[in-house]
């Protein structure tokens, strides 16, 4: 696992480009990056995000025939 400390939901949402609040909903549909529920407190393995964030790529990045 990762050497950093565990991420709260802020921290994950600043990250991620979202609204806390996103990351709560998506929490309570079962979507967005796996998390780990320490009693009360939700926190992210910013490995975890990182992982999450890959899987949401699409493409390759490259440019059109038209402009390379």
């Amino acid at each position: 696992r990762s050497s950093m400390r565990a991420l709260n939901t802020q921290e994950s949402a600043l990250r991620l480009g979202k609204a806390s609040r996103t990351l709560e909903n998506w929490r309570w549909r079962g979507l967005g990056p796996p998390f780990y529920k320490l009693g009360r407190r939700v926190v992210y393995d910013p490995e975890d995000i990182e992982k999450w964030l890959n899987k949401c790529r699409v493409g390759e990045g490259k440019l059109p025939e038209s402009e390379a």
